[in-house]
């Protein structure tokens, strides 16, 4: 292992070179090192080549050679699935590209192929947001109560579907459709895609840009579906000849591939996170709306906006998206600085730019001027302006239309992409942002550690934050509490969420996994240096269990242990320090938005006052997780990639129909 260079192994792999690769695995053995150099390797989505054949040729004989030559059976498995998995994805991938290129519209100019798609994505955005209006204006609050889990709504068909989701699908076909073009027409200048002049199209033109969205919806979860199974624990599977449904057949259907995304349960709590963290910025916005009358401070036109940032907001979610942004970055400082710019800077430009979306919908063309322009008048400087525009310009870097809902003209004007702010979470849009441009929080987030201790402290427990050195080995403990004949030792981490990104959700799992053994580790340290604890705390450690945490942030909690370790969030675990008691509040308008009092819904300690054991019921089974898990169901998503072939997307997702029935029927028991 010692004659290993991993530098220039690393830059052989990149390059699928397998001379030294092979040397290296021949002459060592079983080596945990290498084996994690190999899994780094073969478990990355570089390994799928979209559109390069020569390097997919590379990659197999690369692939091939760690097969043959590795010692590992987990290695060899793992190489096996990923490449059989790429070969497969590949092949679909090129099928929907030929079905694309043989599209009438391909064969229009790249000006008119841009400004149809777009017209078109526009006219999917502006049904939308009507048929969004259409329900609210035919809600009943007497017979139904708005929950915040209320996410879906009903088209004209009367068939439920979430609109959120719908609005997703428009801004993914929008954002990939755009880069492939950018691609095959090198419409780039550096990272920034710059389109061709607006020009009017006709409806006959922006009908033929309606293929392309379905193209683009399959390529888009062709992507994801091959991500979560090189990533995550799950599988690819072919359906042989005589499993293929009958149905299928008779519709000409040969080839069914099944992507079955059900198997890792560490990505369905990921997408659960997600979901968390929307509901309770949802709960955040309309308990500040109500109990703080928020409306008070709404600039409610643009001739009132004074041109200065203050305590004034120019939409209604200004504030609680900055007070969200807060609990990310554990700060209460309006001025610190990420990426430039301003926490409160970012907050105010996005909530302009969701102004002009709601309030100015159709004008979707912008001069650089007229944007410094708005931006100045909403309250940044001219440089933070600029600055801001640049940020959220689209370029091939950017994740989505959402965090960048500015594309650029070579006439130097921009399109503003309305629809995509038709009901934004603009926290969530901000830190999308902060994570695809890789903004480093972690050491503005030393507040998030001193929160757990306060909260502990508030409530009467034996709570201390320390570090010793022994033998040149340093251990440093966020938190370490006692309660009952238990020790609770706290890892505390400032991060975010994936956003609904499979690649960063594996990079979670990966750090999930990586901070377990950081917590072993400080556990191991107490153990082996026990005067250390009872410096600290005046008792005998051998009469505490110790229990090992990872606190996060952000509300993602896992069942259970992951390698020994519980995973909790502080949103969960204040909530049980706090109270016997989860409550729930309803919200009503008349004059003005008013809370009722709260009522107990769910008993979370056992007796009167709480226990350890209370804890690691929590820890074991998390109530807010509990609450999605309760309301989920496997749903299976066929999309025909051409005459003969078909992929399947099978995926745990949360039936919010049945959640928000229950919710009502537990409310509705409140009135």
């Amino acid at each position: 292992m010692s004659n290993i260079n991993f530098k220039e192994l690393a830059k052989d792999c990149v390059n699928y070179k397998t001379k030294r690769l092979v040397n290296a695995l021949s002459s060592t053995g079983n080596e945990g090192g290498l084996h994690s150099f190999l899994e780094y390797h073969v478990k990355n989505f570089k390994n799928f080549q979209m559109h390069d054949f020569d390097k997919r040729e590379k990659r197999n004989v690369f692939l091939e050679s760690i097969i043959k030559n590795c010692s590992s059976q987990e290695i060899i498995d793992l190489t096996k699935k990923v490449l059989t998995t790429c070969q497969i994805s590949e092949n679909l991938l090129d099928g929907i590209k030929d079905g694309l290129h043989n599209l009438e519209i391909m064969k229009k100019s790249v000006r008119e192929q841009c400004w149809s798609v777009i017209s078109h994505a526009l006219d999917e955005g502006y049904f939308l947001q009507d048929l969004i209006e259409k329900n609210i204006q035919s809600f009943d609050f007497k017979e139904s109560m708005l929950t915040t889990n209320a996410r879906n709504i009903k088209n004209d068909e009367g068939k439920s579907f979430s609109p959120d989701s719908a609005l997703d699908k428009i801004v993914n076909y929008l954002t990939l459709t755009l880069k492939m073009f950018s691609y095959e027409n090198k419409l780039c200048k550096g990272d920034v895609i710059v389109l061709p002049e607006n020009i009017v199209m006709v409806e006959e033109d922006i009908k033929k840009a309606i293929p392309v969205f379905y193209y683009a919806l399959i390529w888009n979860e062709l992507l994801t579906c091959t991500k979560s199974c090189i990533y995550f624990d799950n599988q690819l599977l072919t359906m042989e000849s005589k499993d293929i449904p009958e149905d299928y057949k008779r519709e000409g259907i040969e080839s069914v591939v099944v992507f079955d995304r059900t198997i890792d349960s560490l990505e369905r709590y990921d997408v659960i996170s997600n979901e968390r963290l929307s509901r309770k910025i949802s709960q955040n916005f309309w308990e500040g709306v109500a109990k703080y009358n928020l409306e008070e401070n709404l600039l409610k036109d643009i001739t009132e906006w004074p041109g200065k940032i203050d305590h004034r907001m120019v939409i209604l979610e200004e504030l609680p998206a900055l007070v969200s942004l807060f609990d990310v970055i554990s700060s209460n400082d309006v001025n610190t600085v990420v990426l430039g710019l301003t926490i409160r800077e970012w907050v105010r430009g996005y909530s302009v730019i969701t102004y002009i979306s709601k309030n100015k919908k159709k004008k979707i063309h912008y001069s650089h001027s007229a944007l410094v322009g708005i931006l100045r008048l909403g309250g940044l400087s001219e440089s933070s302006a600029k600055t801001f525009i640049d940020k959220l310009t689209f370029s091939m870097k950017s994740r989505d239309i959402y965090d960048s809902p500015l594309i650029k003209v070579e006439d130097n004007t921009y399109v503003l992409f309305t629809p995509a702010y038709t009901s934004p979470l603009i926290s969530n849009i901000i830190l999308s942002k902060f994570a695809s441009e890789e903004a480093d929080l972690t050491a503005k987030g030393y507040g998030f550690e001193k929160d757990i201790i306060s909260t502990l402290e508030d409530h009467g427990l034996n709570v201390k934050k320390f570090k010793f050195t022994r033998d040149k080995e340093e251990y440093e403990y966020d938190a370490v509490f006692l309660l009952d004949d238990k020790l609770f030792v706290l890892e505390c981490k400032n991060t975010n969420l994936s956003s609904g990104s499979v690649t960063r959700a594996y990079q979670r799992k990966k750090f999930l996994f990586e901070t377990t053994y950081q917590v072993k580790r400080l556990v191991k340290g107490l153990e082996i240096y026990p005067e250390i604890f009872e410096e600290y705390f005046g008792f005998d450690l051998h009469n505490y269990e110790i229990i090992p945490v990872i606190m996060n942030n952000l509300p993602h909690s896992i069942p259970g242990k992951i390698n020994g370790v519980y995973v909790t969030d502080s949103s969960s675990f204040s909530r049980l320090i706090k109270s016997k008691y989860i409550n729930a509040t309803m919200i009503s308008h008349e004059e003005r938005f008013k809370m009722s009092e709260s009522r107990a819904i769910i008993n979370q300690w056992e007796g009167e006052v709480l226990s350890a054991m209370d804890i690691i019921r929590s820890f074991e089974e998390p109530i807010q997780v509990n609450d999605f898990k309760k309301h989920e169901k496997v749903n299976v998503y066929p999309l025909q990639v051409d005459r003969e072939r078909v992929f399947i997307n099978k995926i745990i997702e949360t039936d919010y129909d049945s959640m928000v029935t229950e919710q009502n029927t537990i409310l509705k028991s409140l009135r």
